[in-house]
């Protein structure tokens, strides 16, 4: 009987954590400041102001940083095109501010 109420504890908890979990995606970054990046920045800087990059994707010429965060109201994502140490190239999405 203990080992029941264990594995039942244990299943509520699991369930918890897993629904806190999908409340919120990738990590609070500083999107007020989002407009102090710039083309031609040095990449260095831009991580100063921004911290590091939720995800990188690699490609032949340089890399996209993607800075991103969402929560059931409110979305938004910066994505910084870096090559060779400098920024060629921003976008940014906001939404759901409800």
């Amino acid at each position: 009987m203990p080992n029941k109420v264990v594995c039942c504890l244990l299943l509520a908890f699991s369930l918890t954590i897993i629904s806190c979990a999908g409340s919120v995606s990738g990590v609070k970054y500083p999107a007020d400041r989002t407009p102090e990046i710039y083309v031609g920045m040095e990449g260095s800087a831009v991580k100063n102001i921004l911290g590091e990059p939720y995800t990188i994707e690699r490609y032949t010429e340089g890399e996209k940083w993607i800075w991103s965060y969402a929560t059931k109201s409110v979305v938004r994502s910066f994505v910084v095109t870096v090559e060779n140490d400098r920024v060629r190239s921003l976008s940014e999405f906001k939404d759901g501010y409800h």
